[in-house]
């Protein structure tokens, strides 16, 4: 079994504000693991969380095994390699541990009926897989079939329809409703976002104002920019956003969606308390230590449920009721506020 770093950024590249000890620790790795001098310089554009999730995967694991090599295209990737930092381009197509999710084959742990049971809310946006491959069914659809307006999601609640089409479709919408209903739509491409409220038996041209009136021209502006198909969904309130990493189906750590934490904001602790009510930035980091165990016995059980053996799970209160945000394959997700040696350690057991 071979260990294979896989660098997302270049290896000689280091961001600012990037704490003496872990460059150091960093500049020392990597010439050892390097069949040449690497010759390090400091970049201002790189995304510093980011990074120092990369690289602390590194960092921690090479405390626990030296023998690591660094990703380079000449490598031939087996099944029994273990790969630690990020799926780059050219691994997309090999399955090997730490991968599970990155296979097509994982439908029946996603259906809309075991997720409505959990999720506390009609519309989904689980499984990043199976959610992106059923964003490239209907976009392949709406190309076979132009006319149409929508498609009804596998999603079940959910609507996908062409840029075009929006007020039309919103209208369709408005129909079913007898009360003002706040919906989420989100553009694949660029993943832009808005929250809207229609108002029941809309017309297209009410909608279109509307847009206009909240939004300004800046709707216009990114609809014309669109390139794929548009997700509607009913919006549902969700707070206190929650990861856990799953390794050898055991639940290994887990730390609050806070964008700008990494593993260096953990304090020591298995499953971090530090949570924050929005995605935003706009409310302040708290402790709460009761929200957290909350979420741990809902992840048991869940984790139950589901027999892949490495994968991350995200949950909320979802309208009020914890529930499953998305469920995404251990590589390329954020760590924020985790316990990396931790993580590190359960790698370094998986043969």
């Amino acid at each position: 079994m071979r260990i294979i770093f896989s660098p997302r950024y270049n290896i000689s590249l280091i961001p600012y504000d990037i704490p003496d000890l872990i460059v150091n620790e960093y500049k020392f790795i990597i010439n050892s693991l390097s069949s040449t001098q690497i010759s390090f310089h400091y970049e201002k554009m790189l995304d510093k969380e980011d990074w120092l999730e990369n690289i602390l995967q590194l960092i921690y694991y090479f405390k626990y095994n030296s023998n690591i090599i660094l990703y380079s295209k000449e490598i031939i990737i087996n099944e029994t390699d273990i790969i630690i930092g990020i799926i780059t381009r050219n691994l997309k197509n090999y399955k090997f541990p730490l991968t599970e999710l990155q296979s097509n084959n994982v439908s029946k742990y996603f259906e809309y009926d075991f997720f409505n049971k959990y999720s506390n809310r009609k519309t989904l946006d689980i499984a990043s897989t199976f959610y992106r491959d059923s964003l490239n069914y209907y976009k392949d659809q709406l190309k076979k079939y132009p006319e149409k307006t929508h498609f009804k999601s596998l999603l079940e609640e959910a609507y996908y329809c062409q840029k075009n089409s929006i007020e039309k479709k919103l209208s369709l919408i408005s129909r079913n409703i007898t009360k003002p209903t706040k919906f989420f739509i989100k553009t694949i491409h660029k993943d832009w976002s808005w929250i809207i409220e229609l108002q029941p038996n809309q017309s297209e041209k009410d909608i279109y104002l509307m847009f206009l009136n909240k939004f300004e021209y800046q709707w216009i502006e990114r609809i014309n920019n669109v390139k794929d198909c548009i997700l509607i969904q009913e919006f549902a309130e969700i707070y206190y956003e929650y990861r856990f990493i799953i390794i050898n189906n055991k639940i290994i750590t887990g730390a609050a969606c806070i964008e700008e934490f990494t593993p260096l904001n953990n304090k020591e602790l298995k499953f971090d308390i530090q949570l924050r009510r929005d995605r935003l930035k706009v409310s302040e980091i708290e402790e709460n230590k009761l929200i957290v165990l909350k979420y741990l016995n809902f992840a048991e059980k869940i984790v139950k449920k589901i027999d892949f053996n490495h994968y991350t799970l995200d949950v909320a209160f979802i309208n009020g009721e914890v529930g499953i945000i998305e469920v995404n394959p251990y590589l390329n997700v954020g760590y924020y506020a985790s316990n990396l040696k931790l993580i590190m350690k359960e790698i370094s057991t998986i043969h």
